[in-house]
């Protein structure tokens, strides 16, 4: 397994393969994702779109698709209308208590014992949703739906 990581800010990409969080950064998103089996959104709420059609004709079949946002009816719907139906969406939220949650503040238990919520709608793919959950539960976080 290779975790591939990508941000625009190139300081922020360069502290993730410091703090080993990824293996590697690419800059282009299409390059980050094109072998992707799973692909995490953590992303601003209105930057969560346009990414999403950014990438919905570059992920490869069966990949799984979530996202960390707090507010999930848009991220829901916009996954709905923009991601092909080789894709399968689990939306995520991970309910972290710190109070500064930049990246720059991330340590490895992090999600540790934190509800990680799951939103699942009556098209989630059962798979996908294990695939989110068991990474929620490898983070050490507590998975809800």
């Amino acid at each position: 397994m290779v975790i591939v990581g990508h941000d625009k800010d190139a300081a922020a990409a360069e502290q993730a393969r410091k703090v080993k969080a990824v293996d590697r950064t690419e800059w282009n998103l299409v390059s980050a994702i094109e072998r992707a089996d799973v692909v995490i959104l953590d992303l601003p709420l209105p930057e969560i779109r346009p990414t999403l059609v950014a990438m919905a004709g570059e992920l490869k079949p069966g990949c799984v698709v979530t996202d960390t946002a707090s507010l999930k009816l848009p991220v829901l719907q916009a996954a709905a209308e923009v991601l092909p139906a080789h894709v399968f969406f689990v939306g995520g939220h991970p309910v972290i208590a710190a109070a500064d949650t930049s990246f720059y503040k991330a340590t490895p238990k992090l999600f540790n014992k934190l509800p990680y919520c799951l939103t699942i709608t009556p098209t989630t793919s059962p798979e996908a949703s294990q695939v989110v959950s068991d990474l929620a539960d490898r983070l050490g976080a507590n998975v809800l739906y």
